[in-house]
């Protein structure tokens, strides 16, 4: 395919570790309407844009940059993405120009963020934090 389709859709596990999408989520796509479906991952609910129907056992993969983090609950006023998680910094490391911040929700999200914005939010492991997600960054593959 090409590039952007591989990196953004990858076709399988393989190909979506090979990019460098570190969060792949296993679940089951509880309804889908209007190709926007609720997936169960570990007792919590995503939502993704996808033409999988119910019952089906999929992989979500997020990408780190389509993470965004807030550390306060008044964002998900403004946000338009479908997914506003409660989570717990676990970890920060150096990943180049970002920093790599894992977080816990339920399950392990990763994102990338500026060192500036670090400084400017305080974050560091056990801090408390938000992270958003829009519906049609999560892609969905069958398992």
């Amino acid at each position: 395919g090409e590039k952007e389709e591989v990196f953004s859709r990858p076709k399988n596990e393989f190909v979506a570790r090979f990019v460098g999408i570190e969060t792949l989520l296993e679940g089951e796509v509880i309804e889908n309407i209007n190709n926007v479906c609720k997936v169960s991952i570990n007792g919590c609910y995503i939502y993704a844009v996808s033409g999988i129907s119910a019952g089906q056992r999929v992989i979500a993969a997020i990408r780190p940059e389509d993470v965004t983090l807030y550390s306060s609950e008044q964002a998900s006023n403004i946000s338009s993405a479908m997914n506003f998680l409660k989570c717990r910094i676990n970890d920060i490391r150096d990943a180049g120009i970002f920093k790599k911040v894992e977080a816990l929700c339920g399950f392990k999200i990763i994102s990338f963020v500026t060192k500036n914005s670090i400084e400017r939010m305080v974050l560091k492991a056990g801090s408390d934090v938000f992270a958003s997600v829009k519906a049609s960054s999560i892609h969905l593959f069958k398992r």
